[in-house]
């Protein structure tokens, strides 16, 4: 299994994100679970959960507005669906002698 995603570039229509969306079965009508993201940082910085298209089309408009932690304007997005379940993290130190 793999997550099903989508890379949106500033300044590109929605069309395409609509029709890829309809033709991975996860656009109904206009009900829809997806998360959507800056593809740039990372943690929750940017992250939206979104239900309809109306809050996709808020989620973009709100991430191409924002900038990275590095200060420049977000210039992509990556819009995937949306997996439920348990969330692990992990951090590694890696020490080499």
């Amino acid at each position: 299994p793999y997550i099903r995603e989508f890379a949106l570039k500033k300044g590109q229509s929605l069309d395409a994100l609509r029709e890829w969306a309809y033709t991975q079965g996860l656009l109904d009508g206009e009900t829809l679970d997806l998360a959507v993201k800056p593809t740039e940082g990372g943690g929750t910085r940017g992250f939206h959960r979104v239900k309809s298209w109306r809050e996709l089309e808020a989620a973009v408009e709100n991430i191409f507005a924002d900038r990275t932690s590095s200060g420049d304007p977000v210039e992509e997005l990556v819009v995937q669906e949306f997996l439920s379940g348990e969330e692990f993290s992990v951090q590694t130190v890696t020490l080499r002698h």
